[in-house]
């Protein structure tokens, strides 16, 4: 893997290319480096609105080498950052035509381009946890793997093995055989990433183990285990996978502590905000509406400089 270093430290390498693109006058792989860097931002904690801003750096780029390709392979990213946000066209954005997910998997069938369709599906599953389209999650994670070896070693390729472990264990009481076995292939690599890669993994490794347990009877246990894959992941910088462990422990928590359920969906909700993922705030908003005198766990942790 060329990620074992936190996401963030990619970015400088990402300039570098970008300028010995320009300076080259390679305008096909200077595209995909400032697609890359969005995509690496993405994924790495920075505000959405700044990642939608560096991907509208390729449209210029992409018109001037008249690139259908490279304009559908930004599409794929860009829907998804836009969802995320509730922002479902750019004010921005010289683009002729519109983003359009659909565009994008027909430009992948009609090149029959594996690393192509790998991608739309991986942004489709990642884009379905965050909405809680399951079954259209469990779709996306079937035909990633289906195509996973033409991404192997990309970042794309860990994104896409850790969020089909999550869909796999939302459901774990209920997996068949065949679904145990295909997660446990995923915990166990994402064993060998959290030691290997322990700021973009460590803590994902770490919740997805609180969340296959989280029948037993350690109830203070497993609140530990949340709470310290929750600091991990604000240790790393990246606060939208604090938002989305919290999240999950609200759920755990509602049935048996409503007002520490409450505390947690609530620092969801804050640092979704900090994200910019307008889309995850509303939804939450209208659960639980914004509640200054939830006192607790929601307050402990403020981010990391």
């Amino acid at each position: 893997m060329v990620w074992h270093r936190p996401l963030s430290e990619a970015q400088r390498y990402f300039l570098a290319a970008i300028s010995k693109g320009l300076e080259t006058y390679d305008i096909t792989w200077t595209s995909v480096a400032v697609i890359d860097r969005a995509v690496f931002s993405l994924f790495g904690g920075e505000s959405l609105d700044l990642v939608q801003a560096k991907l509208e750096e390729a449209e210029p780029l992409i018109r001037k080498g008249k690139q259908e390709t490279g304009r559908h392979w930004l599409s794929m990213p860009m829907q998804l950052v836009q969802n995320l946000r509730g922002v479902y066209s750019s004010t921005d954005s010289a683009s002729e035509t519109p983003f359009g997910a659909s565009l994008a998997l027909q430009k992948a069938q009609m090149n029959q381009s594996h690393t192509h369709l790998f991608t739309f599906h991986c942004y489709q599953l990642v884009l379905a946890v965050f909405t809680g389209r399951t079954d259209l999650g469990m779709a996306s994670a079937k035909a990633c793997e289906r195509y996973l070896a033409s991404a192997t070693g990309s970042l794309l390729s860990g994104v896409y093995i850790f969020y089909s472990a999550v869909l796999l264990v939302d459901k774990f009481d209920n997996l068949n055989l065949a679904e145990v076995n295909w997660l446990q292939k995923k915990l166990n690599v994402l064993k060998l990433w959290s030691r290997t890669s322990p700021a973009t993994f460590e803590h994902k490794y770490k919740f997805l183990q609180v969340m296959s347990s989280r029948k037993g009877s350690n109830l203070l246990g497993l609140l530990d285990g949340f709470d310290e894959a929750i600091f991990l992941a604000l240790q790393a910088g990246l606060g939208q996978d604090a938002a989305f462990y919290a999240e999950r422990c609200s759920r755990w928590l509602a049935s048996f502590s409503p007002v520490r359920s409450a505390q947690y969906l609530e620092f969801a909700r804050r640092h979704y905000d900090y994200w910019g993922a307008g889309t995850k705030v509303k939804e939450i908003t209208q659960i639980q509406p914004p509640n200054s005198s939830l006192r607790g766990f929601c307050l402990s942790y403020l981010k990391f400089d």
